[in-house]
């Protein structure tokens, strides 16, 4: 992996989880669910991802360099009302 952005996407029970976007090289290989397990592992069961997403395109950056959370966030928020979803 070169390049990853965790963010919060919608969640019906929780609000918002967080999910992982993930740039990787062509023959690279790792699963969800070994990027799932590693985050569990080293953050704790609270902060795992519940979505991990792989893309060969490099991730949208700011002028500054840093990943564009709201860009890569957007997609999953479309045709919900609220920002934030839950109770």
């Amino acid at each position: 992996m070169s390049e990853v952005a965790v963010f919060g996407v919608p969640h019906d029970q929780w609000g918002e989880t967080p999910m992982v976007v993930c740039t990787i090289g062509p023959g690279t290989r790792v699963t969800e669910a070994e990027i799932i397990t590693l985050a569990t592992d080293r953050l704790g069961s609270c902060k795992k991802p519940s979505r991990v997403e792989f893309t060969t395109d490099p991730l949208p950056k700011s002028v500054a360099g840093k990943p564009q959370r709201k860009v890569l966030r957007e997609p999953h928020r479309a045709g919900r009302q609220r920002r934030v979803g839950g109770a």
